[in-house]
């Protein structure tokens, strides 16, 4: 008892493994005992916020048009053939291949929401498509499964996706980065619902489609 006891802190000027020794003492200068241990720095996450680079939508019953130039793109459940679905693009190349990726949220805002709730998945689009030619007819592939799916505001709105592990695998090179597909989960309703999103031509720069990411390096 009696002791004087101190909270030694170090700040590290930049990521990487180092030596600790750590020395204790008592009061009277008398028995000290060293322990050391080897530290691990790891860099700080980092976060980007990145804008489409490409968007538009695709029309059941005008399979040959092309919507790439407009400041809006649709997705729309409606029977007899008038679905649509909507795709877009992010340039992944600043993020280094070595990353791990934390977190990657999806968002399009609803500039129009559907007459009732809707659930809207995103896929993986898995083939090229150029954003002033694809139509409905040349609608790339997709994974076979959704990505992430999310419920349709009640007015307009942001929509997020988690798309972190579809991002992983674009960034690490084991997927090809094409975009992705958003569509409604249950097409051919008797009923239209449609929802339009906001795109990347879109006069208000902060309401564009945008993905945002967190990552880390090693």
């Amino acid at each position: 008892s009696g002791l004087n006891l101190t909270s030694p802190t170090h700040t590290y000027a930049s990521a990487g493994t180092y030596n600790a020794a750590l020395r204790v003492t008592d009061k009277d200068g008398g028995v000290s005992v060293v322990a050391t241990c080897a530290i691990t720095i790891s860099p700080a996450p980092v976060t980007v916020s990145l804008g489409a680079v490409a968007d538009s939508y695709v029309a059941q019953d005008t399979s040959s048009t092309n919507y790439g130039s407009l400041a809006t793109m649709d997705v729309q459940s409606r029977s007899t053939s008038k679905n649509r679905r909507s795709l877009a693009k992010f340039d992944l190349s600043g993020i280094p291949s070595n990353a791990t990726i934390l977190s990657a949220t999806l968002s399009f805002y609803a500039s129009t929401a559907p007459t009732d709730t809707r659930t809207y998945g995103t896929y993986r689009v898995t083939a090229s498509w150029n954003e002033t030619s694809v139509t409905w007819a040349t609608l790339p592939t997709t994974s076979g499964s959704y990505s992430s799916t999310t419920t349709t505001p009640g007015s307009v709105n942001w929509m997020i996706w988690n798309v972190s592990s579809d991002v992983q695998a674009m960034v690490s090179g084991t997927a090809t980065n094409y975009g992705w597909l958003l569509k409604d989960s249950s097409e051919e309703s008797s009923t239209a619902y449609l929802a339009q999103f906001n795109t990347h031509e879109h006069a208000t720069a902060s309401l564009r489609p945008k993905l945002v990411v967190t990552y880390q390096l090693p």
